[in-house]
Parts: C-alpha cells; structure tokens; sequence
C-alpha cells in the first residue's frame, strides 16, 4: 500500500462524481455539480487533492481557501472523503494530516472543520461541503478531528420559523424607528453596531459594497443602535444586533419581526437563523417568535 497526491483535476471528475454520489445518495450529481462542489468559480479558491492508494483514486482531502479568511491566517477543511471499503483505514489520519500540511504551504496559521448535527442533517452538506455530520467524522469508532488535533472553538444552534407560523411587526418604541439599511451611508456605523456587540471585526468599506436591500437599522434620533441583516440566498437573518446599552427595550423584538415581515414580502417563507448556543436569552426571543431548533454547529480549529 501506498499513498500518493495529485491536485484535482478535469481527469478526476468522474471519480469524484462517483464518490459524491456514494457519500451522498440523495445529491442528484452530474459533473456540473461536481465542479460547483469543488467550487470551481471565480473568487472561490481551493486547495483539493485526489488521494491515491497504489495509483487508484480512492477519495479527495483537502482545505477551501477565501482570499479574506486566508489573509487573517484561516482556511477550512474539506473530507476526508473515502470511498466505502476506505474510510476506517489506518490511514484516515495521515489523509488529514496531508490537507493541514496544504494550509500550512498556504500560509494559514489554523484550520477549521464544522461538525453539524439534528434532524435531517445530512451525512455531509451539499450546500457547504465543509460541513458534515459526526457519522463523516466518525473513523474507528473515534473522532477523526481529535485524534488530527482539532478542538472544540464553539457551538450554535440553527433554528427555522415554518412559513404556517405567522408573524406581525412588533411597536417600535418610541423615540427609535426604524428604517432599511443604506449601506452607502450607514457602512460606519453598521460596522461599529456589529463589531460591538457580536464581536466581528468588519470594515466598513466592505459594508459599503451590501446590496441595498440587505436589513433594517434602528435609530435614535439619527444615530443608528442596532441593525438586522439577512441572506436572500439561504432565506436566512444572519445578524440581528443592538448595542448594549440600548438593550431590554425590545428594540431586538422589533428588528427581527420587521425583518423576517419583509423576507416574506420578497418571497421567502420559511425563515433560518443561527444562535450562540449559550445565548438563552436570543434563543428565549428565537422560540417566542415560533422558532424552533433544526441542528448544531460545532467549530473546530486545528492550530498549525
């Protein structure tokens, strides 16, 4: 036995259709998905591999790369996916050891892998191919990330609100209103609303870059307090935030129903968010609303 690399290519392409559709039965893949699976698109870079054994392909590993992430030191791991008859060879760790050795020749100072778990998770997401179940990770009978190194970094919780759970906008209370994001105008004090409060490290002149129907601000007497954000593409809110000192005056109430109100006037029913799993109090707000929980997240960093 003998374990080799080759950088993925256009002659691995069938293989990987393969192997996809044997991880993911419920994917229906062609080489079109396969080539968005391995984010072959402009602005979404990659370091993958073809894992040989013998000169036969028996799976790919490998780290996605985003020119921001990477410029702070980051990157994230993709796989190890092994075909069937693989997958609990003593080997496993070794493969993953190869794609933190990809990150470090990329200048990354760690690697993160999310582990996600609930009902209808599936074995490995097609929709992120950096997320996958406990199952994936599971190699032995053990963790394949501890056993590389990883630890755990945090947790979150998703939660959806099904398109029958109705939702009206809640009273602003006075002297706030609030108004749509302008993130042309509103890019500075947006950055410092999310920077503050959920300890991001945005800059404004990315924010300025949102598209203009992008969230909600709230203010108090111009100066904006707090905002809510959200992702037409996973019908999702993605930032809901106040600055603390305008906290318990249900301005967090207010934001979220005039959001997920306005989601729905463009179309999109059910309503995803995610959640610190130690912040009882979002999660107290999430299920007054109709929310309820759908799955886990956990993060996990490998330091190189």
């Amino acid at each position: 036995m003998a374990l080799a690399y080759r950088p993925v290519s256009t002659r691995d392409l069938l293989f990987i259709e393969r192997l996809v559709r044997e991880m993911m039965p419920e994917y229906r893949v062609g080489q079109m998905e396969v080539k968005a699976l391995l984010a072959r698109q402009p602005g979404r870079p990659h370091r993958l591999l073809t894992v040989l054994e013998d000169d036969e392909p028996i799976g790919m590993v490998g780290v996605y790369v985003d020119a921001e992430e990477l410029a702070h030191g980051h990157c994230r791991l993709v796989g190890p996916m092994l075909l069937t008859p693989r997958r609990d060879r003593l080997y496993s760790p070794t493969i993953v050891r190869q794609a933190l050795d990809e990150a470090h020749a990329l200048g990354a100072r760690d690697v993160s892998a999310q582990r996600a778990e609930g009902e209808g998770v599936p074995y490995l997401s097609r929709v992120l191919p950096t997320v996958a179940s406990r199952a994936f990770f599971t190699w032995r009978g053990q963790d394949l990330l501890a056993e590389t190194g990883f630890q755990v970094r945090g947790e979150t919780r998703s939660m959806a609100l099904p398109a029958e759970k109705g939702v009206a906008r809640s009273r602003v209370p006075a002297p706030f209103r609030i108004r749509p994001l302008d993130p042309a105008n509103d890019a500075e004090a947006l950055a410092q609303v999310l920077n503050t409060t959920l300890d991001y490290a945005l800059r404004a002149e990315d924010l300025c870059q949102w598209p203009s129907d992008a969230g909600l601000v709230v203010e108090e007497e111009g100066t904006v307090v707090g905002a809510a954000t959200w992702d037409r593409e996973h019908s999702a809110v993605d930032c809901l935030a106040v600055l603390p000192e305008r906290q318990a005056r249900g301005l967090g109430r207010a934001l979220l129903t005039h959001a997920i109100v306005r989601l729905r006037e463009l179309g999109h029913r059910t309503i995803h968010l995610q959640v610190g799993r130690d912040n009882f109090r979002a999660q107290a707000l999430f299920t007054s609303l109709g929310f309820s929980h759908e799955a886990t997240y956990t993060t996990l960093i490998c330091t190189l």
